[in-house]
């Protein structure tokens, strides 16, 4: 399976539901979706099984060689996985996409376009609201807090939450053309 020893294979497949089985039991060649969902549940199958696709994209990236975090200042990646991890992965990966896409179609899930302005407005907006909730004021749930926090925390969360502003704002921006008129 994944180059693990076979005792480890048959517990995990032991352990495992039949994923091949699910991904393609009563389909027919040309026939459609052989199961039918409503609008929400197909929704959450297509968040879940594109965050699966997410989630395999990621650890194809940090399975090359020397991939690091860029530009992190509380995230050091150990290089730490086997040398050959992605070559042994590699082809259980690509079943795990063609099982994506198996399924996929079985459910009638189309590949929908995803807007990255709307995925970089909700992924700021959520930053933005995750340093409102750790202010001073709300770390006195997690225990005594040093009198000078205030004085150190809240200045700091706010110049990032006021710099997440201006990404935001430069999505509402009209493009910058790159000619400037010196004559101001």
């Amino acid at each position: 399976m994944l180059g693990l020893p076979d005792q480890e294979d048959n517990a995990i497949s032991r352990n495992a539901r039949p994923v091949e089985r699910f991904a393609t039991d009563g389909m027919l060649e040309d026939a459609g979706p052989s199961l039918h969902l409503n609008e929400s549940q197909r929704r959450h199958f297509a968040v879940v099984l594109g965050k699966l696709e997410d989630t395999l994209d990621e650890v194809d990236r940090l399975a090359r060689p020397g991939a690091k975090a860029q530009h992190r200042s509380l995230t050091l990646l150990a290089d730490d996985l086997p040398a050959d991890f992605a070559s042994r992965t590699a082809a259980v990966s690509n079943t795990v996409r063609a099982r994506i896409a198996d399924l996929a179609a079985q459910l009638g899930l189309a590949p929908q376009p995803a807007s990255r302005s709307r995925t970089v407005r909700a992924l700021l907006i959520g930053e933005t609201v995750r340093l409102q909730d750790s202010v001073s004021r709300a770390l006195k749930g997690y225990g005594a807090l040093d009198p000078r926090a205030p004085d150190v925390i809240d200045p700091a969360l706010g110049e990032l939450i006021s710099l997440l502003g201006k990404i935001l704002r430069a999505l509402d921006a009209p493009p910058d053309t790159g000619i400037r008129d010196d004559r101001r």
